[in-house]
């Protein structure tokens, strides 16, 4: 259990709000609303922040002042933890005419293209090709403004 979780834990058992183990999470009377059973789920990420869900509606950050907690509360203070995975951003290309060069000589002539113009000007290009497996390959291009 994270220093996190045993926190929010903590703030909510004193309150009397019936916190009781559920599943591989915690339930109890939600501390920002009249509540008469369990409407907050309390749970715990993979990356060991708390997760916080009133089922009745009821804001992350109203549940988190009733508590009189922080929002950094909910996060583990360990900066070895490794960051979330991000997708690299694509190639960028300056022209729609750069892109297509591009594309053709890894991809060869695409199967279908389609360009989209705003008042005469290229504001997007889409390329497919279709593969011999039967899926397809779709490169979007939109110049830099």
């Amino acid at each position: 259990m994270s220093d996190a979780l045993r926190r929010v834990l903590d703030a909510v058992a004193p309150r009397g709000d019936g916190l009781k183990k559920s599943g591989s999470g915690w339930s109890a009377r939600c501390p920002a609303h009249e509540d008469r059973q369990a409407s907050l789920s309390i749970g715990e990420g993979q990356d060991g922040r708390v997760l916080l869900k009133c089922h009745a509606g009821c804001d992350h950050k109203a549940i988190l002042a009733a508590l009189r907690l922080e929002e950094r509360e909910l996060f583990e203070a360990d900066a070895t933890r490794p960051a979330a995975a991000t997708k690299p951003a694509g190639r960028a290309y300056a022209t729609a005419g750069e892109a297509r060069q591009s594309y053709e000589r890894t991809l060869g002539e695409p199967t279908a293209s389609w360009e989209y113009e705003l008042n005469g000007e290229l504001v997007g290009l889409v390329l497919r090709w279709d593969r011999p497996d039967g899926k397809k390959d779709i490169r979007p291009h939109q110049p830099p403004r």
